[in-house]
């Protein structure tokens, strides 16, 4: 690894050095330097590696946990603050990394301060450097991650978008006064996500480690939190654990004397949890491989078509008994996807808990609905209710080729 000092590459020697010596064992080299004697040492890096970290070019960042508080680590070393500005930039410098026997930063003056003062609040004290590239969400999240920063630049810098968001609010019987500051509800900005106890308990054996967030967009001095839906955006994708949440909380607080209810909604649980989650047997197999190979071989038979099978037979059991919900037990229906679009008994009063939506066109910040999401109207029902999708309620889902798959709600 001494060969990597002098050279410019997209991160520091030391960084890659550092990432050398940890348990990695492979490595993905994407984004290659143009110089040739770079893309060499890089590559020669691959070699000793097995688990994939992708090292992008110096345009990409990776995140950095510092006694618990996330930071942004700069190509050049540079710890930076884990927010961009309105130019999608982190030009917040706290200080530099300095790899000795452990990872430690430099700090400039009076950041270290700020930084203990942040440490007191956080319950975490771990110190790593998270993966120098995380693999990108697909592309619907991260049009909708876009558009949602943009939709917050807008509302924090643009006074015309500013003014006619604020009158919308107003429609709705919401006066902000005052130069509000909206941002997202991260660990970060300082904000804890905290589920209900009861909801806590309906997930019991799920390995979620953290729970999604229904606020997308929140006001810093005001108790104000926005779920922003882009186009016709999914209300929720629920594996079985955080499905059986929102079924059974649903019924536990408005229906609990309906018995035919529980009896679809254990039928729905029981499906799902038959189908369970899958790995494929081979990397370069996802759902739609397998399913292109048994049309092709219709004697194919492993462990990843028959499990094909278990799954399209209880998606279908499930999709069935939705239907019979929605024909016989609407307002329940309309009473999940509200659940699905608010929070309300996941977080209670937690900032996770939307109390607007705000939906703007596809891949845009134009506004083109408001809804107030303290309870159930009529127009927010015919919006949540178009939103279901149009063929199946109940489908299969992945982290991608070669990952695992299982069935998801919505």
């Amino acid at each position: 690894m001494e060969s990597l000092k002098g050279y410019i590459i997209p991160y520091s020697y030391k960084i890659l050095e550092e990432y050398y010596k940890c348990s990695i064992e492979r490595i993905k080299i994407s984004n290659l330097p143009i110089k040739k004697k770079d893309r060499t040492i890089l590559c020669k890096i691959k070699i000793f590696k097995k688990e994939c970290v992708i090292i992008p070019n110096m345009e990409n960042y990776s995140k950095f946990i510092y006694s618990g508080i996330r930071y942004i680590l700069g190509d050049d070393s540079g710890i930076y603050i884990n927010r961009k500005n309105n130019k999608g930039l982190y030009n917040s410098l706290v200080g530099y990394l300095n790899f000795t026997n452990e990872l430690n930063i430099d700090w400039l003056p009076g950041q270290k301060e700020i930084h203990n003062n942040k440490v007191k609040k956080s319950n975490h004290k771990i110190t790593k450097v998270i993966p120098i590239y995380e693999q990108p969400k697909n592309s619907s999240n991260k049009d909708a991650l876009d558009n949602e920063l943009i939709v917050i630049d807008n509302i924090n810098n643009n006074p015309t978008y500013k003014k006619y968001f604020f009158e919308l609010l107003s429609g709705l019987g919401i006066v902000i006064g005052g130069d509000l500051i909206a941002e997202r509800p991260l660990k970060s900005n300082n904000y804890h996500l905290e589920c209900n106890e009861d909801w806590i308990n309906h997930k019991k054996g799920t390995s979620e480690k953290y729970p999604s967030s229904k606020t997308d967009i929140i006001f810093k001095q005001k108790d104000l939190t926005i779920s922003l839906k882009t186009g016709k955006g999914r209300l929720t994708s629920a594996d079985f654990y955080e499905t059986n949440a929102i079924l059974t909380s649903v019924w536990l607080n408005k229906y609990q004397d309906n018995d035919e209810i529980k009896v679809i909604i254990n039928k729905i649980i029981k499906s799902m949890k038959a189908v369970g989650k899958h790995a494929p047997l081979f990397k370069h197999r996802s759902k739609t491989s397998i399913c292109n190979e048994m049309k092709n071989n219709p004697l194919l038979k492993d462990e990843d078509t028959e499990w094909i099978k278990l799954l399209e037979q209880k998606c279908n059991e499930c999709n069935g008994s939705w239907s019979e919900l929605k024909e016989k037990y609407l307002e329940y229906v309309k009473d999940v996807l509200f659940e699905c679009a608010s929070g309300e008994y996941k977080f209670g009063n937690n900032c996770g808990r939307a109390n607007i939506l705000l939906v703007t066109d596809n891949k845009s910040t134009k506004i083109n609905n408001i809804y107030s999401l303290k309870k159930r109207t009529e127009e927010l029902d015919e919006y949540l209710m178009h939103s279901l999708p149009s063929n199946c309620v109940f489908a299969s889902k992945s982290g991608g080729t070669g990952t695992k798959m299982w069935m998801r709600f919505l």
